[in-house]
């Protein structure tokens, strides 16, 4: 049997489907996600000071916890920093995200409501500074010359924070912070961010390959596998037609992967 397959993935229908996506916002860095943290009672990589922000930097022995990081701030849910008054008025962060075609970004901004200020790096290269000195800031902020910190008052205001992607990589990232309080004896500190990008995937998917081959003879067909060269959503199954009629059903095996059955054939 000769089945003639024609396939509508190509076509304006299947266009106005991934419309949706193919500009999208993506939140790469939730607000709870979770972070490693050195607690600043010493420099975090004393040989090197700006080692430890970099993307190559082993971070397993740093602590573990979920934003956001806080004391003073009536909060219950993230992690309470309850020790830090009067022991260490810095925090070292560190997260890391994927990004698969950084070229993709359109637009990167971290929202951050922060008290009482922090310095931001993306792979290593500075993206975001609030609320502190310039140049490098020790562990033992409290005590360096040139701050220029000032008391903020709450509640805490979210700010958003465009940052240039041009420091992005293809696969893993890590987003670093130096979170600074004012003072060693300060009665509250606040870290909580999200990080969102803007990506344009206009570059439509194509079809990498379909089982049964089209215009290929078998004896009986009751499902037709087709896989996409990138993750897709929204499949129909009217998406799919066999000569001339729309297929019955769609069941997705993965986001690159999905089977059609196809209806009776004469």
């Amino acid at each position: 049997m000769t089945v003639n397959l024609f396939r509508r993935f190509c076509t304006p229908c299947i266009g106005l489907l991934l419309s949706s996506w193919m500009i999208h916002a993506s939140v790469l860095i939730s607000h709870d996600a979770t972070w490693r943290y050195f607690k600043g009672t010493q420099e975090p990589t004393p040989d090197d000071v700006g080692r430890w922000r970099q993307l190559e930097f082993q971070d397993q022995s740093w602590f573990l916890g979920r934003a956001p990081f806080s004391y003073g701030q009536r909060l219950t849910e993230g992690s309470l920093l309850m020790d830090m008054m009067g022991n260490y008025s810095t925090v070292y962060l560190r997260t890391r995200f994927s990004i698969a075609d950084p070229d993709a970004v359109r637009n990167l901004t971290l929202n951050a409501a922060v008290d009482d200020g922090f310095i931001v790096w993306l792979n290593g290269v500075e993206v975001a500074r609030y609320n502190v000195g310039t140049g490098q800031r020790p562990f033992n902020d409290h005590q360096a010359p040139n701050r220029n910190m000032v008391s903020l008052p709450n509640p805490i205001q979210t700010q958003g924070y465009s940052i240039d992607p041009s420091a992005l990589v293809s696969g893993e990232n890590v987003l670093a912070i130096h979170l600074i309080n004012i003072g060693l004896y300060s009665d509250d500190i606040l870290l909580k961010a999200e990080l969102r990008a803007v990506i344009d995937e206009s570059e439509p998917p194509t079809i990498a390959s379909v089982t049964p081959p089209r215009d290929s003879t078998t004896q009986s067909l009751e499902v037709i596998t087709v896989v996409f060269s990138e993750a897709v959503s929204g499949v129909d199954a009217s998406d799919m037609l066999i000569n001339g009629e729309t297929s019955l059903e769609v069941l997705r095996i993965n986001a690159f992967t999905y089977e059609f059955k196809v209806p009776p054939l004469p």
